[in-house]
């Protein structure tokens, strides 16, 4: 799954969009202990932050401190990595 966030934060000049990686969504289930199929049950402004922090982590800001100067977060899209074609079916 990946998920494109939009972030507004003090420290941009201008909105960034950010798409989570693997590697985002196991730092995120291993910090809140759960599951990436709960996200597709909907996700709290703390995922979203947590998510969005990951992906732009390579500054390596503080998150708490990086939070605080959030203003707004916006799901641009959702969809899977690796999206499948449907099974083939009769004389297809």
């Amino acid at each position: 799954m990946k998920i494109t966030i939009k972030i507004t934060h003090d420290d941009y000049k201008e909105p960034l969009q950010v798409t989570t990686r693997l590697s985002g969504i196991v730092n995120w289930e291993r910090q809140f202990a759960k599951r990436a199929g709960d996200l597709a049950s909907g996700f709290s402004m703390q995922d979203l932050a947590y998510l969005a922090w990951v992906s732009i982590q390579k500054t390596k800001p503080n998150f708490d401190k990086w939070l605080e100067g959030l203003d707004d977060l916006e799901v641009i899209d959702t969809s899977p990595s690796h999206p499948t074609d449907g099974a083939p079916t009769g004389g297809n």
